[in-house]
């Protein structure tokens, strides 16, 4: 017992404050990807995550599925607006895809060659 506390206290309100912060980050990152993909609109490829079945009906006419699992699909397209698109046809969360690093080139101040 330390001070009134034992050792296991403490480590559960370690445990506790790990793991939410764990969450906040996690949460963080994924708003923060969609955010740059939502303004920037510049990523090779979109996630749509838990598609609905709707989504497949009215999903955009130029959008090529590049990959799909029973949670996610993978699309991409040339036309500009995609995401918004994406959004526009039931998506409830569109993450960027096939990015080397977690912002695009010319967003993060580089040049793509």
């Amino acid at each position: 017992v330390l001070g009134g506390l034992s050792m296991f206290t403490i480590t559960r309100k370690r445990l506790v404050t790990s793991v939410s912060t764990l969450v906040v980050v996690l949460f963080a990152w994924i708003g923060l990807s969609a955010a740059v993909l939502l303004l920037t609109d510049k990523a090779p490829a979109a996630l749509v995550v838990l598609p609905s079945g709707d989504f497949f009906a009215q999903m955009p006419d130029d959008a090529s599925i590049i990959s799909q699992s029973p949670y996610s699909i993978t699309l991409s397209s040339k036309e500009p607006s995609f995401t918004n698109r994406l959004y526009e046809a039931g998506a409830l969360l569109v993450l960027p895809a096939g990015l080397e690093g977690c912002l695009p080139a010319d967003f993060a101040g580089r040049n793509q060659s």
